[in-house]
């Protein structure tokens, strides 16, 4: 869109357009927060809080502990054995972590005091719209008049980011509490062998949970007296310690089958750090089963060293046991059935029937049954990929002329044609509009075919951003299969002037079609990103704005369809008659 048909639009001078000056360049994208400065291990040393966050084994050494702003490794190795005596005789490496929850959670510890304040300061009134068209991300280099104004904001947040203090190493209360870095252990267990010598008296010993076994007995003997006590280490290794006559025991995970369902409610964890999980943590009350990717996004939130971890299920007890390693994509991992398949415009369900009542299968032994229905699926031809949500999803990387799969909404649609110019084109028809592209991700288009959305939409979705207009944020705009409308959805986010995280609802986006995602970029300029770009892989529009604190705020509107784009006019999507005669 223009400046002048959008000065036309909104009442604004083109003069005011043309001499309107860029953001600044470098500025982080809208999605994620700016290039994170994170306090990485330099040298040894760790900067200070170090939060030590590995199972039952939790603590934080603070600045006022130890003085200065960081600790050497061998220090914080001293101090965990002090605080855990069981370690002293076990190696252990520290290993440094951090997710969104970790960087989450010191973000609201910077912003805590002064929330309340930002939130009434910039509250502001509904005004008429003032938007123009943002410029390219390349354009930028000039200085607007509120850059002074955001690196002293980006300066305080980088402060805050690495425990950063005065020269003389010593640092304010404020920055103590915030900053430094997370911490897990990864202990190298020596599993007791079979021949080896054990003396007795010892004890069992986790944290503050011990058992006494004063007279001989073998391994198994001591494994079904500490099972005994705590049901939830069921089939648990030991580790001896001879020096300090302990006995560790632990848990290793075992090969997960993906897409299982777990009854709810159910209990995570062990020792006092069991926890019951219903439906409700799940975002749904009325939930009866999850699955394990479902509970391992839930359980880290709450503890995120085990983002990546995995879980032993003991079923007797209903209980899964978290275990600190990695999770590793093997070619012959298996998926629980019945399995959901999804693919561009149709569903299926393989159950265990049809794979001879088996309990789970590989990705390529489910693209064999929907191969019987569907024959394009051919191995050579197509990529099996598991999405995490509890479902499959098959891609054809190449198909005949004029293939066509069965639709599971009305108007929905997924087509690979050869057009008579011998190119390959890909098109996805939506309820709402159509998309399409050549297979090379060229010549992409997108036309609505249903009404457009409406003008009041827009500006509800612009007030929305105003109120806090020096933060990022996030809306979704739905379409209603049932009323034919169009829906504004808030989506559950956290927000900072860098960035924002939101969570989306699956089971609106089953119920329902998303339409288009939209975030904004506070005070900076409106653009699209490297990361956005990366993020924006569906096909659905996409829409940006920024300079949400000045009259005149800006915008980028485009159209996505398999990670390729095509910039789009307001006009294209929103219904404007009443507003411009725009071109």
């Amino acid at each position: 869109m223009s400046s002048s048909s959008l000065a036309e639009l909104f009442g604004i001078s083109s003069e005011d357009v043309a001499n309107k000056k860029k953001g600044a360049k470098g500025k982080g994208s809208g999605k994620t927060a700016k290039k994170e400065k994170k306090p990485v291990k330099q040298g040894g040393r760790y900067q200070l809080p170090v939060r030590i966050r590995s199972g039952y084994i939790q603590c934080t050494l603070t600045n006022e502990q130890f003085g200065g702003v960081t600790l050497g490794e061998n220090e914080i190795k001293t101090e965990l054995r002090k605080l855990y005596p069981e370690l002293s005789g076990i190696q252990f490496s520290l290993v440094k972590f951090s997710n969104e929850f970790t960087r989450l959670h010191e973000t609201m510890e910077k912003l805590a005091e002064n929330t309340d304040a930002d939130d009434e300061k910039d509250r502001t009134e509904e005004e008429p719209l003032d938007i123009a068209e943002a410029a390219s991300e390349e354009d930028y280099g000039n200085e607007d008049e509120g850059e002074e104004q955001d690196e002293e904001l980006d300066a305080e947040e980088e402060a805050a980011e690495t425990g950063g203090g005065s020269d003389d190493g010593q640092t304010d209360e404020k920055t103590s509490q915030s900053g430094g870095c997370w911490v897990k252990l990864d202990i190298q267990y020596q599993e007791v062998k079979k021949d080896q010598t054990i003396a007795f008296p010892l004890t069992v010993k986790v944290g503050k949970y011990e058992l006494e076994i004063k007279e001989k007995a073998s391994l198994e003997e001591i494994r079904e007296a500490w099972v005994k006590e705590y049901p939830e280490y069921a089939g648990c290794h030991f580790c001896y310690d001879e020096r300090n006559s302990l006995l560790f025991p632990y848990m290793l995970g075992g090969t997960e089958i993906k897409g299982k369902k777990y009854s709810l409610p159910i209990q995570i964890g062990y020792l006092d750090q069991k926890e019951t999980y219903t439906g409700v943590d799940f975002g749904n009350a009325e939930k009866e089963q999850v699955t394990l990717e479902e509970i391992r996004k839930t359980y880290g939130k709450k503890h995120p060293e085990y983002e990546n971890g995995m879980f032993v299920y003991n079923a007797e007890i209903n209980l899964l046991f978290p275990v600190l390693e990695f999770k590793k994509e093997m070619d012959n991992e298996r998926i629980g059935l019945p399995i959901l398949v999804r693919g561009s415009g149709f569903t299926m369900m393989v159950e265990k029937e049809d794979l001879k009542n088996a309990e789970s299968a590989t990705l390529q032994e489910i693209r064999t049954v929907i191969e019987r229905i569907y024959p394009e699926f051919s191995k050579e031809r197509t990529e099996m990929h598991y999405d995490e949500r509890g479902f499959v999803i098959p891609v054809l990387k190449g198909s005949r002329k004029g293939v066509q799969i069965m639709n599971v909404r009305k108007n929905q649609g997924f087509f690979i044609v050869t057009g008579r110019d011998g190119s390959v084109y890909r098109i996805e028809q939506m309820p709402y509009g159509c998309f399409d592209c050549r297979e090379d991700g060229s010549d992409v288009d997108f036309r609505m075919t249903e009404k457009k959305i409406p003008y009041g939409i827009l500006m509800d979705v612009v007030a929305f951003f105003k109120r806090n207009p020096r933060k990022e944020a996030a809306v979704q705009i739905f379409y209603n299969l049932e009323t034919e409308k169009y829906e504004i959805y808030y989506p559950e986010q956290q927000v900072t002037s860098a960035s924002v995280v939101f969570t989306r609802n699956h089971d609106m986006e089953n119920d329902k079609v998303l339409v288009m995602d939209i975030h904004s970029h506070g005070s900076m300029n409106a653009f699209f990103s490297s990361i956005d770009d990366n993020d924006e892989k569906g096909t659905r529009l996409f829409m940006v704005f920024g300079n949400l604190d000045k009259k005149e705020i800006t915008h980028k509107l485009r159209a996505g369809i398999a990670g390729n784009y095509k910039m789009l006019k307001l006009s294209d999507v929103f219904e404007m008659e009443d507003k411009t005669n725009e071109k």
